[in-house]
């Protein structure tokens, strides 16, 4: 796998696609389909963030982190195959989420963001090739699968890595990537161990 050029970067704060973005005329709720319309050459980055930074937001609603949960690991597996641009079926794309909420969660999170990108930058562009744009979608793949198992508070742990990996192939920033790719093997451990230490503790009492 050879590390060609990255894409072209664009100073275009992430906050500002993110704020961008909306429902169409007379709709009260933006769906999935509505967010990967925003299609350049860092889609990837505004779609990872519009889908995970949700997840931060403390909401008791069952099945949340299936919500985005499901339409990110699409997601991650088309960046890890090397797809060049998104894509969902329609049983995803027509996921939705009241537009009022959705302001909310912006409200909350935009101003920390800007906060986060005052401190980002075009760094280690190797690693935003294309060889590393995979490698950030297999971590993807990894922290969106946890995301989907019926863990109690993980969501916002989870988010802000995958809100890590946005940033970082968003604004092209290979220190950011590192941290993100650092903290979702540390995250795959931890939930490996949860998992193993469960599964004995299960068999111990049926012993």
């Amino acid at each position: 796998m050879s590390f060609d050029q990255p894409r072209s970067h664009r100073h275009i704060p992430a906050s500002q696609a993110l704020e961008a973005l909306s429902p169409p005329a007379g709709s009260s709720r933006i769906c999935i389909g509505d967010i990967t319309r925003v299609l350049d050459d860092r889609a990837w980055g505004v779609i990872v963030l519009a889908l995970a930074f949700p997840c931060l937001i403390p909401m008791p609603i069952p099945g949340f982190g299936l919500v985005f949960g499901a339409p990110l690991l699409v997601i991650s597996l088309q960046l890890a195959a090397g797809q060049k641009r998104p894509w969902l079926p329609a049983v995803l794309s027509r996921q939705s989420i009241d537009l009022e909420t959705w302001k909310k969660s912006l409200a909350v999170i935009l101003p920390r963001m800007r906060k986060v990108e005052k401190i980002l930058r075009y760094r280690l562009p190797w690693l935003s090739s294309t060889a590393g744009e995979r490698l950030t979608g297999i971590m993807m793949v990894i922290v969106s699968a946890l995301l989907l198992l019926p863990v109690p508070f993980t969501n916002i742990p989870l988010g802000i890595i995958l809100c890590l990996l946005g940033l970082g192939l968003f604004e092209r920033d290979g220190i950011v990537l590192l941290i993100a790719w650092s903290l979702s093997l540390i995250a795959l451990m931890v939930f490996s161990g949860l998992i193993l230490f469960g599964g004995t503790a299960v068999i111990g009492l049926f012993a």
